[in-house]
């Protein structure tokens, strides 16, 4: 009988455990695991600073139409209510996005027909230039409007500068007008990855400051948890991360 085969040295070597090719194919396993959520935890990251960042971009197009086209641009937080048939009157609250539109008549009121949408689209009952997540059963994550109501994260009061952060959105009527000299109402927008465990949301990246001055400047904020602090954009850009 052929030893290397023999049913004793079988039986020995299933003694002694695994083998080495076993235990290296484990550990590739893991490694290919830990990579698998560290590259998951850094994507939510890069989708919040990106959404930011568009979120700004958005800001500075709405500034850009109100000086090219004379009339008063809204960013509007305060957009929908849930009826197509009331589009633009809004109900008190923050929406789940935002919508930009042009002031044609210089009333202040958005009117069907009269006043000129930007880049915006129907989603459900509601119309939207951008729209965030809805974030409402466990498990579930994704980019919301901040307020101190979430369980982690700066509290009432603690906004850049000691600033206000609730309602989420802090400008007057939750829209921010652009004028056509470039100057604008002033105001701040909170951001932030939400995650949530059905009953509570917490904080997953974020949250983000979008501060508007009166001349039309805007800016990024990030919150870093760690410090206990905001820090601008150059952080937010990617310097350092919320944990």
């Amino acid at each position: 009988m052929n030893p290397i085969f023999s049913p004793d040295r079988n039986s020995r070597m299933a003694d002694q455990g695994y083998s080495l090719i076993e235990l290296l194919i484990v550990v590739a396993i893991l490694g290919v695991l830990a990579i698998s959520v560290g590259v998951n935890l850094s994507s939510r990251k890069a989708k919040m600073k990106s959404f930011v960042f568009n979120a700004r971009a958005k800001f500075q197009q709405a500034r850009m139409e109100a000086i090219k086209r004379g009339r008063d641009v809204y960013i509007d937080f305060d957009f929908n209510d849930g009826n197509p048939a009331t589009i633009g009157v809004g109900d008190n609250s923050v929406d789940n996005g935002f919508t930009l539109w042009v002031d044609e008549d210089n009333d202040g009121n958005y009117v069907d027909g009269t006043d000129t949408l930007i880049n915006a689209s129907t989603s459900g009952n509601n119309v939207y230039t951008v729209e965030f997540e809805n974030i409402s059963s466990a498990g579930n994550d994704g980019i919301e409007i901040f307020t101190t109501a979430v369980s982690d994260g700066p509290g009432a009061g603690g906004g850049p500068n000691g600033a206000s952060i609730d309602p989420g959105v802090t400008a007057a009527a939750q829209r921010f007008k652009m004028n056509p000299d470039g100057t604008s109402v002033s105001g701040r927008v909170y951001f932030y990855w939400a995650r949530t465990d059905g009953a509570s949301k917490y904080v997953n990246s974020g949250p983000y400051a979008l501060t508007v001055n009166t001349v039309g400047r805007i800016k990024i904020s990030s919150w870093k948890k760690n410090d206990a602090q905001w820090f601008p954009d150059d952080y937010a850009a990617g310097y350092k991360d919320y944990y």
